[in-house]
């Protein structure tokens, strides 16, 4: 029953129905107020609540994007290690810190190639130490006496006698090794 409506129909004049009437009768105010308050305070608990749930949400959120942007960071830093690495293997270059400082100063996109390149060739001119050594093994000279491959001389004084520490080396030689 909407009260206003027949709260004109009755200024208005005309004519009110039985139904109508009890309903006005029954009509309490402090029942009304006592709703009307109920409901008021039932609507602030949930907007507490909302407003607590909806900060808890808010603050959720802003941690959530901190961590993506942490992980976002890493993830570039990560990419950028594997790339300068991966530089370095292909180019033979022993120094990666030191690629990657260069990469850096000199701002070089490490997606262009050409620019890449530019830097290395620059980097064996400048600093050929950071780079492997191109020395292949072998050249040496070899065992020059194979019945004597430790290389122990009896060495001898001027007059022909044998020298005793000579002797103790060339015994130690003699000793079988285990490993």
């Amino acid at each position: 029953m909407n009260f206003k409506k027949l709260i004109e129909k009755i200024a208005s004049g005309e004519a009110v129905s039985a139904g109508e009437l009890d309903a006005l009768r029954q009509y309490d105010p402090e029942v009304l107020q006592k709703a009307i308050s109920t409901l008021k305070k039932e609507l602030a608990e949930l907007n507490d609540s909302n407003q607590s749930e909806t900060g808890r949400l808010l603050n959720e959120l802003k941690m959530i994007t901190a961590d993506r942007d942490t992980l976002s960071e890493k993830l570039s830093a990560l990419s950028r290690r594997n790339r300068i690495e991966e530089i370095a293997r292909t180019s033979g270059c022993e120094e990666i810190d030191y690629l990657d400082f260069l990469c850096s100063k000199a701002e070089i996109d490490l997606a262009d190639q050409a620019a890449v390149d530019a830097l290395i060739g620059e980097l064996k001119t400048t600093h050929p130490g950071c780079f492997a050594s191109q020395l292949k093994s072998g050249g040496g000279a070899g065992i020059a006496d194979p019945e004597n491959p430790v290389g122990v001389v009896a060495a001898t004084t001027d007059n022909g006698a044998d020298d005793r520490l000579s002797k103790i080396i060339f015994h130690l030689g003699q000793v079988p090794f285990e490993e």
